[in-house]
């Protein structure tokens, strides 16, 4: 795919027309829920209870054979079962049933068993069963998570079954890339990508008579229209606020774009060593601290238990950072908005992005099967079904970006969407794949809301995340 910049998008976009039809969503399955899993469990068919007993008892035996008996009486090998494993939630499920709908109809020799893992003890989950032995054939990863599971050998190297197929990696967005690879070679396929736009609130603006945010905004752009927004009530306590930035308890891997905006780093490219004691470090945090000291931000005590999605739709900040996941989630919103870059710092403009992806087990002993749905999971077409008819986050193949950008404006999004796409393709950076990156999130978390908020100085910042970085680096890299 060439170049996407926005003036090729907006028109490729002008031209472009939803070319697929339908997919059906029928998928003859039921869902249960089993130790904290969801797992789709399929209907035995009818002609059991024609059985009489000795047929039945027959069926069980050759089945634990290793092969089934169809109507006609004649034995034939078994269907090849692939266990999938993610923690998606129910909004995702009608989108994968469509998809392993398809695969079966394609694939009769091949049957996909999906088990929807709660989130909070999906990764335990996981661990307990490669301990055991007994795990799935597939299973999703967050791209921020992912190192430890691709550095420790859980996943397969999919670069044999690459060189013997036409998947197409150049479409995958090429930040992406590092996150599912392991020394060079890729062990996983995306599911979607995910980035940081900057929402307005456009009545706001237009009442100020600030101009909207754009490509040419800056950090400091955001620092000096911010403050034009704020309101205090009767008593002199401000009520309204300019900016709402990302929940840095998500994970706090939104910090790399903009440490990187900032000139700054947590450490050196290769992991191997602590950066984050710098000038530029200092300079980030103290204008994090700024923004809420200036009006612009407001503390946490000032916005205890209400979200970011909340201050911005009840009009309480007029500006927000957050996902391309986040478009469609605002109907609440009794006001215009629309969404644009996220602001550019002292060294250019840089956007944390990540996502998810699927890697096989490298303990499966049906890797050829798990491959075959594997591909056509990063397919872009099991793409469109589960990143644009079911809409949500930015497709991981950038052969269907357009599609999804054109969903989103038909789907009542904001015209800046495009934007999103842009960024993908140039300002993107993947959160490193570093296997130590679980270790100091923690740190990371609590160190930046500490220094943000003011209640710890830039220095002692650094210092607590340096400690924490060559400590996490002597456990795993030396």
């Amino acid at each position: 795919m060439g170049d996407l910049s926005t003036a090729v998008l907006r028109s490729e976009m002008a031209r472009s027309a939803m070319r697929r039809s339908a997919s059906s969503t029928s998928t003859g399955s039921s869902v249960g829920r089993e130790d904290g899993a969801l797992r789709s469990t399929w209907p035995v068919s009818r002609l059991a209870a024609t059985l009489s007993l000795a047929c039945v008892l027959v069926l069980a035996a050759v089945a634990t054979a290793g092969v089934a008996i169809d109507v006609a009486g004649s034995v034939a090998e078994a269907k090849t079962v692939i266990e999938w494993w993610d923690d998606h939630s129910y909004e995702q499920l009608e989108a994968f049933q469509e998809v392993i709908a398809l695969f079966e109809q394609r694939n009769p020799d091949i049957e996909i068993r999906l088990s929807l893992v709660d989130p909070a003890v999906y990764y335990d989950r996981l661990a307990i069963s490669f301990a055991s032995g007994v795990g799935p054939d597939i299973f999703y990863l967050h791209d921020f998570q992912a190192a430890p599971w691709h550095s420790r050998g859980y996943t397969t190297d999919l670069e044999p079954y690459l060189a013997k197929s036409d998947y197409d990696v150049s479409e995958i967005w090429p930040a992406k890339i590092p996150l599912m690879s392991v020394d060079g070679k890729l062990h996983g396929l995306p599911y979607d990508w995910s980035l940081i736009g900057l929402y307005y609130n456009a009545q706001l603006f237009d009442e100020h008579g600030v101009p909207y945010p754009d490509e040419s905004w800056t950090w400091q752009d955001l620092a000096d229209w911010g403050r034009q927004f704020r309101l205090d009530d009767s008593s002199g306590n401000q009520i309204r606020w300019g900016y709402a930035p990302f929940p840095i308890t998500w994970g706090g891997w939104n910090v790399f774009g903009e440490l990187y905006s900032f000139g700054a780093s947590l450490f050196s490219e290769d992991g191997r060593s602590a950066t984050v004691n710098s000038t530029a470090t200092e300079e980030y945090f103290r204008f994090m601290h700024e923004l809420r000291l200036n009006g612009v931000t407001p503390y946490r005590v000032q916005s205890e238990g209400i979200s970011e999605y909340q201050l911005f739709t009840q009009g309480t900040v007029a500006m927000m950072s957050n996902g391309s996941w986040a478009m469609l989630s605002f109907d609440q919103a009794e006001f215009e908005w629309d969404v644009s870059y996220q602001s550019a710092g002292p060294s250019g403009r840089w956007v944390t992005a990540t996502g998810g992806h699927y890697a096989i087990s490298s303990a499966s002993e049906k890797k050829d099967a798990a491959w075959e749905f594997l591909r056509f999971l990063a397919s872009p077409e099991a793409q469109y079904i589960m990143n644009v008819k079911h809409f949500r986050s930015l497709p991981g193949l950038r052969s269907v970006a357009i599609e999804w950008a054109e969903a989103a404006l038909l789907g009542d999004g904001p015209s800046g969407a495009v934007t999103f796409v842009e960024v993908a393709q140039h300002h993107a950076v993947g959160v490193p794949a570093v296997p130590y990156w679980t270790m100091i999130a923690p740190t990371v978390m609590s160190t930046f809301s500490q220094v943000f908020e003011g209640e710890i100085s830039p220095g002692q910042a650094m210092a607590q995340l340096e400690t924490a970085i060559q400590a996490a680096i002597a456990r795993t890299m030396r």
